[in-house]
């Protein structure tokens, strides 16, 4: 969904986050919120376009970007890399990514392919891994060397209290040049056959 305005957008997240509760995010620049069903809204203050905008998360921790068959590895890192076309692309959107691949609801068969997934797009030079600390404008680049950023995603993920409450709190992805023009041809070879 687009709106033309900031005053849309956030009447929109008012609209979606009534009645949640507000949780405190220390790597997500914006306000979240989350409900007793386990869904969760956020109002991100900065996006890699530039303005503000709204994640929705759903109880399994996978970001709602809208109904997909399951994927393969190479699918998931097409649909990551597309994404990371008009935005930074947080941890929870490549789970959603392959949660739709993996029947099992084994946490540890998804951490696996997280960090398979991270690498082939990070050592392909896709993309690159960073937060989006709140007040500092945007995305913030690690600079690890890829083992010691894997390590990172690690420890952060085993500091979660719970297997899939993930929402920027391990890593974002920011698309190199060469991810934009990867991602691009990926959104080209979806519209040709017709899954735009």
């Amino acid at each position: 969904m687009t709106v033309t305005s900031d005053e849309q957008l956030k009447a929109l997240y008012n609209k979606l986050a009534e009645g949640g509760s507000p949780v405190s995010t220390p790597r997500y620049d914006g306000s979240w919120v989350e409900f007793p069903d386990g869904w969760s809204v956020g109002l991100r203050d900065i996006s890699r376009s530039g303005g503000r905008t709204i994640d929705i998360r759903s109880p399994d921790g996978s970001e709602v970007k809208g109904a997909r068959s399951a994927m393969n590895q190479t699918e998931v890192i097409d649909d990551v890399i597309q994404n990371g076309v008009s935005d930074w692309v947080m941890d929870s959107e490549v789970v959603a990514a392959i949660r739709q691949g993996t029947p099992e609801d084994d946490p540890l068969a998804v951490r696996k392919q997280l960090l398979d997934i991270v690498t082939a797009i990070v050592s392909r030079g896709l993309a690159e891994l960073g937060d989006t600390p709140p007040g500092e404008g945007g995305f913030r680049p690690w600079g690890l060397p890829l083992d010691e950023a894997l390590a990172r995603i690690i420890t952060r993920w085993d500091a979660m209290p719970e297997a899939y409450t993930i929402a920027g709190e391990l890593f974002w992805l920011c698309n190199t040049p060469l991810g934009d023009e990867e991602g691009e041809r990926v959104l080209d070879r979806w519209e040709a056959e017709g899954l735009l």
